[in-house]
């Protein structure tokens, strides 16, 4: 937990901020640390395999070389042990003499001296000490003499080993002796010129420290520290074993074996980094290569994500300029990697928002064009008031109104149209629709001749796109306070009377333009009362705009606005439906035009 609040913390300091710094920070720097763990772990278990398989060889070495001489030391005292066993008198003399022309003939043996005890009769127990052994042995004889195991001696002219087998009596005091003169050089010949006797810092010593084989003065004089500082106690303790002195690996390793033979042991002494010379060459090797190979690993990422950097960095200009409004160049291409992929898609992504900004400019100047089709004000005279809103959903839609003087008649046509759809298409034929009432309105003829030339030419552009269009069309002649309408397909517009509070809905029978080109459509007339009249036509937009639970407006609530508002001006009435139809709504989305016009014919 402490290591990984302390990496929490640096990363957080750290901060990087670029592609490259990432990369190195997450990806290049743990694997160059996992890299060198793993190497220090491998390292060390290796070095503890290497230093065991070591001391295996050099036990075995020193096995092998303390039986050689163990051999060697056997032969004599297997003759000993026969000049024990011989019987006493002169043909025991005979046998005595005979082998000890067998011992001074063994290889190694430079002589024999023999001192024999005088006894009258009876064998001569003879017992042998070998050189290897410092304990007292009974031959168990009845003349109770006691022996002793060989032991050995050097001279300065040359340095040889004694076996030495002696004859006491009761009183263990030395009656006679053979003595046994055995070259060390020859004795030691076979493991002295040994290979890895040669190659190791090796030595024979005795149990009390003398050495009597090294391979150097200065090895010895090393190893005489070594001893010094070891004391050598597990020596004398251990048949065989190895000692390590401080540091990790060890400065020295001492692997030692005691012979059977005689009281000498045999040891060899190293340092530790000649035992982990090739491990520690592999160490160095491996470290230097695994910091070449992430200082080039780190070189080919700097490169790679340099180049990446730069393309990313033209995306990410590219993208602010965009941003801004300003479109540039399309990017190059130049590998067909993610990046590639990358640059491809936003230049792809650039060219349909081009082209979307493009289309929306259109649709922007569709709705200005739109909206100057529509009435620019309302039309006021002693007789009548008239205003209408039309509210889109969309940048542009399929509603509209108009208020159309007729100065032939003397009247005023009023027009109340909801295509089906929205958008583009439907604002288009709403345009036709418009061009074609308003011409045909100012002709000679009823509203049923105008509606039906009006449905014949529609037909023509909506048989084949299964388009239509409703239409409420209605001439006011306000002197006379007449009204005359056809109804195609459209919403019955509402008339209500302010004097007596009651609402009639304004009907008639007829199809929606578009749908039936050879539709013939009737007019209705209706001559209004002096009372104060208020007539609505709309769009389904009014009252079947919804809040966010569902619910729809309906025309209850705008035949309640209406009549609560009968005393106002029709814009005025306008203003006050819309907004509550807007705070009906509240943050639900509308989903259909709203239009409606007003139509208010004052008492008189």
């Amino acid at each position: 937990m402490m290591l990984q609040g302390f990496f929490s913390t640096m990363l957080k300091k750290i901060k990087p901020t670029s592609l490259g710094q990432r990369t190195v920070l997450y990806v290049l720097a743990p694997t160059l640390v996992i890299l060198l763990f793993s190497g220090f772990l491998t390292f060390q278990t290796a070095r503890d395999i290497l230093l065991q398989e070591w001391i295996e060889q050099a036990n075995t070495s020193l096995k092998n070389g303390a039986n050689i001489i163990d051999g060697r030391l056997e032969d004599p005292k297997r003759l000993l042990q026969l000049i024990q066993k011989a019987p006493v008198g002169p043909a025991g003399y005979a046998t005595h003499e005979y082998l000890i022309d067998r011992l001074k003939g063994i290889k190694g043996v430079l002589a024999a001296e023999v001192d024999w005890p005088k006894f009258s009769d009876g064998p001569l127990p003879l017992p042998l000490t070998g050189a290897a052994v410092i304990t007292t042995m009974h031959s168990g004889a009845a003349t109770g003499v006691h022996t002793t195991r060989p032991s050995y001696t050097e001279t300065f002219a040359q340095k040889k080993i004694s076996l030495v087998s002696e004859y006491r009596d009761q009183n263990n005091e030395s009656i006679g002796k053979i003595q046994v003169f055995i070259s060390l050089a020859d004795l030691l010949s076979d493991v002295t010129n040994s290979l890895w006797w040669r190659e190791q810092s090796s030595f024979i010593i005795d149990k009390e420290g003398h050495t009597l084989a090294h391979l150097s003065q200065s090895e010895l004089n090393r190893a005489k520290k070594i001893f010094e500082k070891k004391k050598w106690n597990r020596i004398n303790k251990e048949k065989f074993g190895t000692i390590f002195s401080e540091g990790k690996p060890p400065k020295e390793v001492c692997v030692f074996y005691h012979l059977e033979q005689a009281p000498w042991t045999l040891v060899v002494i190293v340092s530790g980094e000649k035992v982990l010379k090739p491990l520690l060459n592999f160490r160095n090797a491996y470290f230097f290569i695994t910091i070449i190979t992430g200082l080039t690993i780190l070189l080919t990422i700097h490169l790679v994500t340099s180049k990446v950097n730069r393309k990313i960095n033209q995306v990410s200009a590219a993208a602010s300029r965009l941003a801004a409004g300003y479109f540039s160049e399309p990017l190059s291409i130049e590998t067909d990697d993610e990046i590639g992929a990358l640059c491809q898609n936003f230049n792809e992504m650039t060219s349909q928002l081009k082209n979307g900004l493009d289309l929306q400019k259109s649709i922007e100047l569709a709705r200005e064009v739109q909206q100057n089709l529509l009435p620019g004000k309302d039309l006021k005279t002693a007789e009548v008031e008239i205003s209408g809103t039309c509210i889109y959903c969309d940048a542009t839609g399929g509603d509209y109104f108009d208020i159309i003087p007729c100065p032939l008649s003397d009247s005023i046509g009023v027009a109340v149209g909801d295509v089906v759809g929205h958008g583009i298409s439907a604002a288009l034929l709403m345009t036709t629709t418009r061009a074609l009432v308003r011409c045909r309105l100012n002709s000679s003829g009823t509203l049923a001749d105008v509606a039906t030339e009006v449905n014949a030419l529609l037909y023509k552009d909506t048989a084949q796109a299964s388009n239509f269009v409703t239409l409420f069309l209605m001439k006011l002649s306000p002197e006379q306070r007449k009204i005359s309408w056809v109804r195609a397909g459209h919403e019955p517009a509402i008339a209500y009377n302010a004097r007596t509070r009651v609402f009639t809905n304004i009907q008639g029978n007829g199809v929606a333009l578009g749908v039936n080109q050879a539709y013939r459509y009737q007019d209705q007339e209706i001559t209004l009362s002096k009372d104060v009249q208020i007539l609505l036509i709309g769009t389904d937009g009014i009252w079947d705009a919804e809040n966010p639970e569902g619910e729809q407006f309906g025309k209850e609530r705008v035949q309640s606005l209406l009549a609560a508002n009968a005393h106002l001006q029709p814009r005025e009435i306008i203003c006050n439906i819309s907004e509550s139809i807007k705070v009906f709504q509240k943050d639900a989305p509308q989903s259909d035009d709203i239009t409606f016009v007003i139509i208010k014919f004052p008492a008189i």
